[in-house]
């Protein structure tokens, strides 16, 4: 009821405060017209100047109303205007962020396919063959030694780039054992094959190499796809971030927190 009493007064209170202003106007002359016997010492002029002042204090009440109103006003929209602006400021700092994150990715994809493709191509049968050839600069067992050597100290640095840029790589936390064993096996069975390719060229040995090309060739098709398939889980959350719907939130909690957990982790492991 009192909500009710309240809101009529707010709709009615122009209304009001034009009764009020009348009344205070019209008081002396209906006094004077209902009430002719009373005597009064108000004249023309006095009468005149109260009408006056009270129209004037009544402009005087209204200006102040309205100031207050508009103060009013103008502080709401001022506090609008601030909150938008901090959204605006929210929105461009979450922006900016992602930004970031869709740069960082993007790196990562193009670094790590450089070191697959590279480790992949070096421990390829005709690559470890032409080059056991094209490095045998004596043409003797010595020049197969040297050349020999060479390769395994780049498959070994090419190796270790790789491995570094895997281990640490939190879209692969879940499957780093697998994808660890299937890099470790392609170092293996290529170190064994080029040991081997080194024993036939230098006819320290006489057995055939059918049974360590299988091997190998089966470690590098298991390689290839396990790289393969890190790189399309590293491309779908690229493109999840960039073309679906991910809040600025998740993207931070997937990016930043498992992150720095596949951090803390291979920390752990060294």
């Amino acid at each position: 009821m009192k909500l009710k009493i309240t809101d009529w007064l707010k709709k009615h209170l122009w209304y009001m405060g034009l009764l009020v202003l009348a009344l205070i106007i019209l008081a002396p002359i209906l006094i004077s017209a209902l009430a002719p016997r009373v005597s009064s010492e108000v004249s023309a002029d006095g009468l005149l100047g109260y009408i006056i002042q009270a129209v004037s204090a009544a402009g005087t009440i209204l200006l102040a109303y309205v100031a207050i109103r508009q103060n009013k006003k103008f502080k709401e929209e001022n506090d609008k205007a601030q909150e938008r602006l901090e959204k605006i400021a929210l929105s461009a700092n979450e922006l900016s962020v992602i930004g970031k994150v869709i740069e960082y990715e993007t790196a990562n994809i193009t670094r790590l396919a450089e070191k697959v493709d590279r480790y992949y191509t070096a421990c390829s049968v005709d690559g470890l063959i032409e080059y056991l050839k094209l490095n045998n600069i004596t043409q003797d067992e010595n020049g197969f030694c040297l050349a020999k050597e060479r390769k395994e100290s780049e498959l070994k640095q090419l190796f270790s780039n790789l491995f570094d840029e895997v281990k640490l790589d939190f879209h692969n936390f879940d499957r780093i054992d697998k994808t660890s064993d299937a890099i470790f096996d392609m170092q293996e069975k290529t170190m064994n094959l080029l040991e081997k390719m080194y024993e036939v060229y230098s006819h320290q040995s006489a057995e055939s190499s059918e049974s360590d090309v299988s091997a190998f060739i089966e470690s590098r098709r298991v390689f290839r796809n396990e790289m393969d398939l890190l790189i399309t889980r590293k491309r779908l959350y690229l493109d999840s971030i960039i073309y679906g719907q991910i809040s600025y939130d998740k993207i931070k909690k997937d990016h930043y927190g498992k992150q720095k957990e596949s951090q803390r982790d291979g920390q752990n492991e060294i």
